[in-house]
């Protein structure tokens, strides 16, 4: 989090740019539910509240507002723009595809770099795909699923109801949502940004992103990715040692890469 903290110092205090930073519900200053009892739609509907207050601010030009998302942010920043024009978006460690689809490349990444053999990794995956379709398809809490198949209860070492600390509806609704359809409506330049050491979220997600709006507009999508930078924008020797968080140090490269673009665009 430090690293994720330093970024966004370096971004708000060399861009030049109005900046604002929203909490999600639950978290920080936000007000509202838990966040480990917040769906996705309810906590969309904050970023969109949270973007129009933004976009109305007298300090603000609503025509130069580029819109930056991190993460699981970095897939749905159009969604939350919706058909209001902005100038631009940074995607940062984002995704592109169906949720279901990035869960299952997670998960094959996940069990690779614990060092299982290719064979044992092929076999997990066949369940693996059952469970999550299950899951998020089949719209199904985890404990549910693993009682009903106790041969599965093996893949899942989550909580019941719960994954990464939010409730089995929060990512049944993002497989709902189409990020795709809502990219491939973009003709802004877009800076999509990928460490190469990410083994949370793929290259080809961030690639797809740029393919989508360079069809709209040749040349608005850029494509970046930063040498053996994890998805915490930290700098490690290997990718075992990235996935074990073994001795990585902060990348500066990143800010820097983020600001030189931002500031191309203010001129």
């Amino acid at each position: 989090m430090a690293s994720f903290a330093r970024l966004l110092r370096e971004i708000m205090t060399q861009s030049g740019f109005v900046v604002m930073r929203m909490d999600k519900p639950g978290i920080g200053d936000s007000e509202g539910p838990a966040c480990a009892d917040t769906d996705f739609e309810t906590e969309l509907a904050a970023y969109r509240a949270a973007f129009r207050g933004f976009a109305a601010s007298p300090e603000v030009d609503p025509k130069r507002i580029v819109v930056m998302g991190m993460s699981n942010g970095g897939g749905f920043a159009p969604l939350v723009v919706g058909d209001v024009p902005v100038a631009g978006f940074i995607v940062s460690g984002g995704w592109s595809k169906t949720w279901l689809e990035h869960m299952l490349e997670i998960e094959r990444r996940r069990l690779s770099l614990s060092g299982a053999e290719p064979g044992e990794v092929s076999r997990q995956m066949k369940g693996m795909a059952e469970l999550y379709d299950l899951y998020l398809n089949g719209r199904k809490t985890p404990g549910e699923i693993v009682k009903e198949r106790p041969r599965l209860a093996p893949l899942w070492d989550d909580e019941p109801a719960h994954q990464y600390g939010r409730p089995a509806a929060f990512y049944q609704q993002l497989q709902e949502a189409n990020l795709a359809a809502a990219w491939q409506k973009v003709n802004v330049p877009v800076l999509s940004i990928h460490g190469e050491y990410d083994w949370i979220m793929s290259r080809e997600d961030h690639e797809l992103i740029v393919s989508w709006v360079n069809k709209n507009r040749p040349g608005a999508g850029k494509f970046v990715s930063v040498p053996k930078v994890d998805h915490g924008y930290r700098r490690y020797e290997s990718p075992e040692k990235a996935f074990r968080n073994e001795g990585g140090a902060y990348a500066e490269d990143v800010s820097r890469t983020i600001v030189d673009w931002l500031r191309a665009r203010a001129r």
